[in-house]
């Protein structure tokens, strides 16, 4: 199926929309900080599980599901089996013209019954099922969320909200709707430039000087170079999203 300021010294995601493939995150880094019921919803989004669950009915998951091995959040552990299907026409997704509401783009369920998957935090799904939530931060600029659904409090907690950017442009292929994580895809590294609109790192409450704000730049785009291996994709309108 790739970058938030509250996160953006610690975590990095990736999430690709190609023909649009579609790469959500930042920078890649061991693992995120999973969501937490501390965290604000996306406007609009339900707490209640059972509520949620008829929000995003509609948006049906497609037919072409992927299990993939994933690295497990333990020590000298095997790969653990992570489940991605497409929800709804992803496609229709553009970072620079987000949905007028909210909407389920993916949904994840982490196969193994008692290893929590390392990158996003997934635990195992006898305990929740995930959704990717793309939404609005401004009127030209799409963001996502990682929305977790507890079964054991039947409620619903975010992490926190994520940049959504174009990573490759594409003009041919048929429009499909498609997730699946950046590793097991064959499309290459991220190489569309980050815009400079997204926020950098807080000068005023991390770099004293100048020269310490330059420095912490470069390494987030050294690291952004690096980040596709451990986040996904999702087929979107005309490219890679990060």
């Amino acid at each position: 199926m790739s970058c938030a300021l509250a996160t953006r010294l610690d975590v990095g995601r990736w999430f690709v929309f190609t023909c649009a493939i579609v790469s959500l995150g930042c920078m890649r880094m061991a693992e995120l900080p999973p969501p937490d019921p501390s965290n604000p919803l996306p406007r609009g989004v339900e707490r209640n599980g059972a509520d949620f669950l008829k929000q995003i009915d509609t948006y049906k998951p497609t037919n072409n599901p992927h299990e993939r091995d994933r690295t497990a959040k333990c020590f000298l552990c095997s790969k653990i089996k992570v489940r991605i299907v497409a929800l709804g026409d992803t496609y229709a997704i553009e970072p620079s013209n987000p949905p007028n509401s909210g909407r389920p783009v993916a949904h994840l369920v982490n196969m193994d019954k008692k290893h929590t998957e390392k990158y996003y935090g997934l635990l195992p799904g006898t305990q929740a099922d995930y959704y990717l939530w793309v939404d609005a931060r401004s009127s030209t600029q799409a963001q996502w969320t990682l929305l977790e659904l507890s079964h054991i409090t039947n409620s619903v907690s975010a992490g926190l909200p994520q940049y959504l950017n174009y990573c490759h442009k594409y003009t041919e292929g048929k429009p499909v709707s498609e997730a699946d994580f950046a590793k097991d895809r064959k499309e290459g590294p991220c190489d569309y430039p980050i815009p400079e609109a997204n926020p950098k790192v807080s000068q005023a409450s991390l770099m004293p000087t100048s020269a310490f704000v330059a420095l912490v730049n470069h390494a987030f785009a050294f690291l952004q170079a690096y980040a596709l291996d451990d986040g996904g994709w999702i087929y979107c309108n005309n490219g890679c999203c990060t």
